[in-house]
This record gives structure tokens, sequence and C-alpha cells, in this order.
């Protein structure tokens, strides 16, 4: 359950499991994989995922 306590690493892991159950690969970047790696030594707020999938079709649904 996503609520104010849940830190970034833990959101990915929500969004990225979420989108994986509905047959949509993505691959974390940016910033938040700085941030993660680091243990938010660098700050990142926000979440970018990369996908080789035509997912626009499927996240409409």
């Amino acid at each position: 359950m996503i609520s104010l306590k849940t830190d970034l690493k833990e959101l990915a892991y929500i969004v990225s499991d979420h989108l994986a159950r509905h047959d949509i690969q993505t691959v974390l970047v940016g910033g938040a994989v700085i941030s993660i790696y680091t243990n938010n030594e660098y700050q990142s707020y926000d979440l970018d995922f990369c996908s080789p999938s035509d997912f626009l079709k499927k996240v409409k649904k």
C-alpha cells in the first residue's frame, strides 16, 4: 500500500510490479536509479520508466 511513509525504492517496486502484472515491461531509469543506488545521497522526486513495449494501448485500458 502506498502512503506518505513509502520510500522511493518501495514505490518503484510497487509501480513496476503493477505494470508487469499487466504485461508491460519497464526499466527504471534516471535520477531515481541514482537516488536508490546512493541511498538518497542524490535525491530524486520522481520515477522515470522506459519500456520497449507498445504500452500506451495497455495503459489506456
